[in-house]
This record gives C-alpha cells, sequence and structure tokens, in this order.
C-alpha cells in the first residue's frame, strides 16, 4: 500500500484548521470505517450516459478511447476506507492512501506523471474532496446517511476536451 503523505507546510491559518479540527471531531464518529461499494445497475447505467453525454463532441476517432478511460477512471472502488482523526483525513481506496488536512490550502499531487492540485474539507455534514489539475478537474461530495450505515459518492469531473461536466453517484454501505 502506497501512503501519499501531505505535508504540514501546506496546512491553512491555525484558526481555519484548529475549525476544521472542531468541525472534524463529529466526522470521526460517524464516517471513519470501511465502507463497501453497493451500487445498483441504474447507478452502473447512470455513470454510463454520462459517459457518454461527457464525450458526445470528442471526434469518433477518439470517442471510444475517451469512453474507456473515463469508465476505468470513473470506476468506484469495491472497499473503501475513511478514517478522520483531528483535521487529518485519510481516504484507502484500491491499495491507495491519501492524507490530507481537512480546510488546508491545496497541496500538489503527482499521479501517472500528471501533477494537480488537492484538497479537502468539511462543509456542514459532507467532506468535499477537490482535486485540480492541466484542464480539468473533479469534484467529490461525501455524504453520509443520518443513521450513519450509508455513504454517497457524488462526483462532477471537467475537463476542456469533455462535451461537458460529468456527473454520477456511487452508494456505499458499511462494513
Amino acid at each position: 500500500m502506497r501512503v501519499l503523505e501531505i505535508p504540514l507546510a501546506g496546512r491553512a491559518s491555525t484558526e481555519g484548521s484548529r475549525a476544521a479540527a472542531e468541525g472534524s471531531q463529529s466526522l470521526a464518529r460517524g464516517w471513519s470505517g470501511v465502507w463497501l461499494h453497493t451500487t445498483d445497475a441504474q447507478e452502473q447505467q447512470q455513470r454510463q450516459r454520462a459517459i457518454e453525454a461527457a464525450t458526445q463532441d470528442v471526434s469518433t476517432l477518439f470517442r471510444g478511447t475517451a469512453r474507456k478511460r473515463l469508465d476505468e477512471r470513473t470506476a468506484p472502488p469495491r472497499e473503501l476506507t475513511l478514517a478522520v482523526e483531528g483535521d487529518r483525513l485519510e481516504l484507502s481506496r484500491d491499495g491507495n492512501t491519501i492524507a490530507l488536512r481537512l480546510g488546508a490550502k491545496p497541496v500538489t499531487v503527482e499521479s501517472n506523471g500528471q501533477r494537480g492540485a488537492l484538497s479537502a474539507r468539511c462543509d456542514g455534514d459532507r467532506i468535499i474532496v477537490k482535486a485540480k489539475g492541466d484542464g480539468g478537474g473533479r469534484l467529490t461530495t461525501y455524504t453520509l446517511s443520518p443513521d450513519g450505515q450509508q455513504l454517497m459518492l457524488s462526483v462532477r469531473m471537467i475537463n476542456e476536451r469533455l462535451s461537458g461536466p460529468l456527473t454520477f453517484q456511487s452508494s456505499f454501505r458499511r462494513k
């Protein structure tokens, strides 16, 4: 398992970090744990329709490849682990772990030779993770059900090469 540790130098102001830490105390109790993917056929179809719509203006020569890559990059993991402690958020999936400070300034990350800025914050009862790179970005909103047993990921991706935003949702249940 690879862990990408975000340096503390990228932290927001002490006051902002303190507020994020206070907000994350309640998050830790409900959000931390292992989540299993439960997306049904309707959610899968919605994701495929979103991919088709987002690639409708891509040249027919490249459209198949674009759809395949988007399908791979948007496929939800079978298992997702969230850990919140203080103002630290740790996300694990597919053998990779990313650790971020909630409420901190975006930090630079590198994946597959590409660089981008990554940040996370609490927004009421949601955790929002924002990734921004050359020509596009991804906003993932994590929402917990009132009983704490279901987790919904709402994803919105934009890229200058796409016809429009790619938006879909994935459901998870607590393991």
